[in-house]
């Protein structure tokens, strides 16, 4: 992650709030503040993959874009489990060091 990027996820329900347990068939959203903290344009790329407990990937989303000098991105994605598993939350935030 570059030095100059910011991120804070969490997951929410379709209303915004927290929530910890997932349940089959509703909706979820995955969002994070991203922040530019340099006062120049700042390229990057944000991934959120979710896997189940056997490793296998449900979801995979990313956007790139470029981020405007001391500024805010709050990407969201969402997803809605088709079954009951442990789920793994992986989320990358990359700046201009992204190939």
């Amino acid at each position: 992650m570059s030095e100059h990027l910011a991120s804070y996820a969490r997951i929410l329900d379709v209303f915004g709030n927290s929530i910890v347990t997932l349940s089959v068939g509703e909706q979820i959203q995955i969002t994070s503040d991203i922040v530019n903290q340099q006062s120049r344009e700042q390229k990057f790329a944000y991934l959120v993959m979710i896997q189940d407990d056997s490793g296998t990937t449900e979801s995979l989303s990313w956007i790139d874009r470029v981020l405007n000098p001391e500024s805010y991105f709050g990407p969201s994605s969402s997803w809605i489990p088709q079954k009951e598993v442990e789920i793994m939350l992986q989320q990358c935030l990359c700046g201009r060091a992204c190939t």
